[in-house]
């Protein structure tokens, strides 16, 4: 049985040796050493890989966008990012032959600098297929329309006209420029009315005549009702009406309150009024009271500096006393006044002598005295 030899490393013997034990020795060593080796498996530093193999270990960068956490910033309008992804999101809608037609027309011809988006996208929920586009004046029953006359008078190019005037007043909720109607001669309003041949429109205001060839008036309808499939445009009279009703209600309620608070609150009463700011006037006077006398400074005895600061304090002492009577006073007196302009009758006796209001007014200029001399 012969065993695979190598070089002895530095734990091996520096010399030769002739002894067979030894040998034998060395090589069970070396032996043990190989099976170890080969059955441990030790991971590696490094790995060279080739560019065109896919690392699976490596997580893709999308991967991690999905597990990493983000910060989410706040939005500054609230429902403003939801709204702007609803407006670029491809809407499918349902659309009509001439819808498809009136599209592909206007982005053929190129006479034309202004593109017009179709009426159904600009609508954010989609309609349904059939439904019909009313104008407000349809709704009435004498309102002719103006595309079958438009077309009538194209296909016959005769030398007869007709006579329109509107069909409701500008007030009306189905006032349009095209709600008309036909009526001869007699019912005319002869200070607004139109009339129509396969030239174009006469319109007639007053003294003032504006003539609209055919074809123009009929691109200014088309044009008119292509801007009422917009909702803004067709909802504005609606809109508006709602708007100018809330502003009044808001401003009859307003003024109802403030009508309220002028009549019944504390600080808009005159007698009241002025009675809250003589008192605080004469607070404000009587917080800078002092109870010593510091005016003069000089070495005085013990008894008289006790001397003086007590003559300072029955000066004090005097002073509120009359502040208390001022004040008491005042308020009596406010009380009465606001009782007697509410229609209350304070003392029944003072009527009965003829005083009345006279007394009242009497105890006001006594207080507006007393006032002068307590704060001079």
């Amino acid at each position: 049985m012969s065993f695979h030899t190598r070089p002895f490393n530095k734990h091996s013997l520096n010399y030769k040796t002739n002894d067979k034990h030894v040998h034998e020795a060395l090589d069970i060593c070396e032996m043990q050493e190989s099976i170890k080796h080969s059955l441990l498996c030790t991971a590696p530093k490094c790995y060279e890989r080739s560019p065109s193999v896919i690392p699976f270990h490596v997580p893709h960068k999308k991967l991690l966008e999905k597990i990493e956490s983000k910060r989410q910033e706040k939005e500054p309008l609230t429902g403003y990012l939801n709204r702007q992804n609803a407006l670029c999101k491809h809407k499918t809608f349902f659309e009509d032959s001439s819808t498809k037609k009136r599209s592909r027309l206007s982005l053929d011809k190129h006479k034309s600098k202004v593109l017009f988006a179709s009426p159904r996208d600009l609508i954010r929920t989609p309609r349904v297929v059939g439904s019909t586009f009313v104008l407000p004046h349809h709704r009435l029953p004498e309102v002719v329309d103006q595309a079958e006359l438009i077309k009538q008078f194209k296909e016959e190019k005769g030398g007869f006209f007709i006579y329109m005037i509107y069909a409701c007043p500008r007030s009306s909720e189905y006032y349009t420029p095209y709600a008309l109607k036909i009526v001869p001669y007699k019912e005319i309003d002869k200070s607004n009315f139109m009339t129509m041949s396969s030239h174009g429109v006469m319109q007639h205001v007053g003294t003032e005549v504006v003539f609209t060839h055919l074809h123009k008036w009929e691109l200014e309808y088309n044009m008119y009702c292509r801007l009422m499939k917009i909702k803004s445009f067709f909802n504005f009279r609606l809109w508006k009406t709602f708007y100018v009703w809330r502003k009044g209600i808001l401003y009859k309620k307003f003024q109802k309150a403030a009508t309220f608070l002028n009549g019944n609150l504390f600080m808009l009463l005159p007698s009241l009024r002025v009675a809250l700011i003589d008192i605080q006037h004469l607070c404000y006077v009587t917080a800078g009271l002092n109870f010593m006398d510091v005016s003069t400074i000089k070495n005085w005895h013990l008894f008289y500096f006790i001397e003086a600061q007590m003559e300072k304090l029955e000066m004090v002492v005097h002073k509120l006393k009359e502040f208390r009577e001022v004040v008491r006073e005042i308020v009596v007196n406010a009380c009465h006044g606001a009782l007697l302009a509410q229609g209350f009758v304070v003392n029944e006796y003072l009527l009965e002598d003829g005083q009345g209001k006279g007394f009242i007014f009497a105890l006001l200029y006594r207080v507006n005295w007393k006032i002068g001399r307590y704060m001079f």
